[in-house]
């Protein structure tokens, strides 16, 4: 739909606002609503994805080269966004400061994660959301996750999650993570899984109905 891509400091300032990215039906296998690669100080407000894209929003550095300053606002994304609803990935270049604040994500969802944050993410927050229920492969609504290098410490809420998610809620293997004022209802997991993460607080939240526990911790 949109790729925003070049060195640090070119996107300085740029804002984007009111848009409706559509995939018609038909048009599978396109990558992402929106992709930021390499961007600095990108706002992006009142954003609604459609049709079957791969991915919503990704945010990503690349060659080394990060993102910094990245602010997503009242997102929308429709059922048929099949993979990731916001992807984070700083395994390629550091991600540092990302807001997503304002997250809508249908009920019957396809994707595997509605938002997804990958290595080398500093000082995130996803906050303010309603997932709704997955009927795909979704193993988690929220997750955090490495293969070398595990994200920062990030803030997860306030927001809700709708059940028939296949693994967890919310799964935490960022270390120092906040998880705060997160309701979660009917997973097949857990309401929150913590696994091999230090440090994590889980306060203030609702965690009901879930077929396994409310907060599960793993790992060593």
């Amino acid at each position: 739909g949109i790729s925003i891509s070049s060195t640090a400091g070119v996107t300085s300032g740029l804002q984007l606002e009111n848009i409706l990215v559509d995939a018609k039906t038909g048009h599978s296998g396109l990558n992402g609503g929106i992709d930021i690669e390499r961007g600095d100080d990108v706002q992006i407000r009142d954003l609604r994805v459609e049709g079957p894209f791969l991915y919503g929003v990704v945010v990503r550095g690349v060659s080394a080269s990060g993102c910094a300053r990245i602010s997503l606002t009242d997102v929308h994304l429709s059922s048929d966004v099949t993979t990731y609803g916001i992807l984070l990935d700083g395994s390629d270049g550091t991600l540092s400061n990302i807001a997503v604040n304002g997250l809508t994500v249908q009920d019957d969802s396809t994707l595997v994660n509605a938002v997804r944050v990958l290595e080398v993410v500093n000082d995130w927050t996803v906050a303010d959301f309603l997932i709704g229920s997955s009927t795909g492969a979704g193993a988690n609504a929220i997750f955090t996750g490495y293969v070398t290098t595990p994200p920062g410490p990030g803030v997860i809420g306030p927001g809700s999650i709708k059940g028939a998610w296949s693994s967890h809620g919310i799964a935490v293997r960022a270390a120092g993570t906040v998880v705060i004022g997160v309701r979660v209802s009917g997973a097949t997991g857990s309401g929150v899984q913590v696994v091999n993460a230090t440090d994590v607080t889980v306060s203030g939240c609702r965690l009901t109905g879930n077929a396994r526990y409310g907060v599960e911790t793993a790992g060593t």
